[in-house]
């Protein structure tokens, strides 16, 4: 086989509730040929590079395809163990196109009988987790944690393979139609918090936050249209952070210096549902407690419906720029619950 051009080290399973790991097909750890076949880089998709089963010559490996279909390898370091729900991003690129719209999913170079024969691609790029005739969803259960390698073979020529993500919960991704390019890319081992070495921005999107539930009294991942937020749909925090459900993240690799909060959030057009509290905790002590959040907007009594992004998160109720003091090594972000039915995208970190 041919090493991949990842820059090396498994991708990292998120540790939360969604259990995530996504994979764009391009950084593969290794591409192995088969006959005439192999998957052959291509331009166009989510990361504007997908790969190609082919030549297209009308074959189809239903069963047999084990030694005899090339095959991607990507190595994973999974968190967590038991079912996880196998979502994969191509398109039928071949002639007919009912001829190329269907590819198997395995493990540890093993045949998976429950993720084989996904299948139900158009001409254009979107997102399966169906096996063919109907049969079920793609799963992958997952015995035991540590780095494993998860399999792509060619089922049949011409398909164009452009993303891959695994999950733990079966409620992500709906029907796939909102999923547009899918959850960012997993980062490799040696690559941790989100941020390169030395940054002085950092976004981290809420759903892969730790502490996240399945109740409404708790931070619950849920989808919008493409968005996948979070949010607390029962239970008021507003009288103090003690108590209330509490997302928590580590992120490191950042610049020592102050920073401001920007967020997209959706705070549903009114003042009852516009805040949270956040606090950084690390070895400084002027930020140990909890700060209430509120968009600069809603201090001015400006409130809107629906997702867009906020700059400059201020203090609630005087208006005045909320900063933190980040350090170059961890810092715990946490997020807890101040008004419920305030939803939350992502949450960016910007040194000032």
């Amino acid at each position: 086989g041919n090493a991949g051009p990842g820059p090396g080290g498994a991708f990292q399973q998120d540790n939360n509730f969604n259990g995530i790991v996504s994979i764009e097909a391009e950084n593969f750890d290794n591409n192995t040929s088969a006959g005439v076949h192999s998957w052959v880089s291509r331009s166009g998709g989510s990361d504007g590079t997908h790969m190609e089963a082919g030549p297209d010559n009308d074959i189809n490996r239903n069963l047999d395809y084990i030694g005899n279909s090339p095959r991607l390898d990507y190595r994973i370091n999974f968190k967590k163990t038991g079912t996880h729900y196998v979502w994969v991003r191509g398109r039928a690129g071949g002639s007919p196109i009912e001829r190329s719209d269907s590819v198997h999913v395995g493990l540890n170079g093993n045949a998976v009988s429950t993720s084989e024969r996904i299948s139900g691609w158009g001409p254009g790029f979107g997102w399966e987790n169906d096996r063919m005739n109907n049969v079920g969803r793609a799963t992958i259960n997952v015995t035991s944690t540590g780095v494993q390698t998860l399999n792509v073979w060619m089922r049949e020529d011409g398909f164009d393979f452009d993303k891959i993500f695994l999950t733990t919960n079966p409620n992500y991704g709906g029907n796939g139609n909102g999923l547009g390019t899918g959850p960012a890319e997993s980062d490799r081992s040696g690559q941790g918090g989100g941020a390169p070495s030395g940054a002085t921005t950092a976004l981290l999107q809420a759903e892969t936050f730790d502490g996240i539930g399945t109740t409404e009294q708790q931070w619950r991942s849920l989808p919008e249209g493409s968005t996948q937020f979070v949010e607390v749909e029962s239970g008021s925090g507003y009288g103090g952070a003690g108590g209330q459900p509490t997302l928590t993240k580590t992120l490191s690799g950042m610049q020592a210096g102050t920073y401001r909060i920007d967020i997209r959030a959706d705070t549903n057009g009114n003042s009852g549902d516009d805040s949270f509290w956040l606090r950084v905790s690390n070895s400084q002590t002027n930020n140990g407690g909890y700060r209430a959040m509120t968009p600069r907007e809603s201090t001015n009594n400006q409130f809107f419906n629906g997702f867009r992004p906020y700059i400059y998160l201020a203090d609630n109720g005087t208006g005045d720029l909320r900063v933190f003091t980040l350090t170059d090594g961890d810092n715990t972000i946490e997020i807890a619950n101040r008004e419920d039915d305030f939803k939350l995208d992502w949450i960016r970190f910007v040194k000032v």
